[in-house]
């Protein structure tokens, strides 16, 4: 169940960071956000499958938040990355809107980094892990 449940919650995150790639993309090329009853609901319900299925693990590994510092880091980073979503499509000009964009990515790409190598390193791990 736990490792099935991990799997569902990787291909939640997949899906997010593809939705926000594509809704962000299309920001940075028009300067419109993407329009559309559907890609305005469906990025909240996938964030919250992905927090929902979140909890539900660290529910099942005994709320190891204290003996696991790799996934207190993940929750920071995680608020880091929604404030940077939410700045990037609040920026009035295109290149700060670029340079939250590449942030928010960037992040995200840590808290993967984070999350598979269960070192707060995230990608630097290979180099410091």
């Amino acid at each position: 169940m736990y490792a099935s449940l991990i799997h569902l919650h990787s291909g939640i995150a997949a899906l997010s960071i593809l939705g926000f790639i594509g809704r962000g993309g299309w920001l940075l090329a028009t300067g419109k956000r993407p329009g559309g009853k559907f890609l305005r609901i469906a990025p909240h319900v996938v964030d919250t499958l992905l927090l929902v299925t979140g909890l539900i693990l660290l529910g099942m590994t005994g709320w190891a938040l204290a003996t696991a510092p790799w996934m207190i880091s993940k929750l920071i980073l995680l608020v880091v990355y929604i404030g940077l979503g939410v700045a990037t499509f609040r920026a009035g000009t295109g290149a700060a809107r670029t340079g939250l964009f590449a942030l928010a990515v960037l992040v995200f790409a840590q808290i993967m980094a984070t999350a598979v190598f269960k070192n707060t390193a995230g990608l630097l791990t290979p180099f410091f892990g």
